[in-house]
């Protein structure tokens, strides 16, 4: 079945399958953010999270949860707040849906407050959420700030 146009105001049948609802995710996403203190030694969960852009209302409480099965395109921004971080330790960032990671970040840092990014892809079925941990071994609590986005690719 092909749809030649849809216009506002009008229905998508459900007789005509999830195909056609899957197709009209494509393309959406959700964006959330947090700050949060992380305990040294501890690989914390990222929780607590405000919407930055979430129009289909896909965050929860500690992530995004993604509305279909498809493939997405998951991206976290770390800033390690400034000064609360020092030279030579180590950071370890992830990125995690349904118990797989999809992309991590292992350093020791170059500087007190460094800033990183991760992303991967991966095909996650409805349902899952897409969370950040991250973990730091200065010797006592470091302040972070994350961004997480999660975007339906296919």
């Amino acid at each position: 079945m092909t749809i030649a146009s849809v216009t506002s105001g009008e229905v998508i049948d459900p007789a005509w399958g999830n195909s056609v609802a899957d197709a009209l995710n494509v393309g959406r996403y959700a964006s959330v953010s947090a700050s949060q203190t992380i305990p040294n030694n501890t690989n914390t969960s990222i929780i607590g999270v405000t919407d930055d852009y979430d129009p289909d209302n896909w965050s929860v409480a500690n992530g995004i949860q993604v509305p279909t099965t498809g493939v997405y395109l998951m991206v976290m921004q770390i800033d390690w707040l400034g000064g609360t971080m020092a030279a030579n330790k180590r950071i370890i960032s992830q990125i995690r849906a349904a118990g797989t990671t999809y992309a991590e970040d292992d350093r020791l840092t170059a500087s007190s407050s460094p800033n990183l990014a991760l992303a991967g892809t991966g095909y996650l079925t409805a349902g899952a959420t897409v969370v950040a941990l991250v973990y730091q071994n200065s010797g006592g609590s470091s302040d972070v700030t994350v961004d997480i986005s999660a975007y339906r690719l296919q």
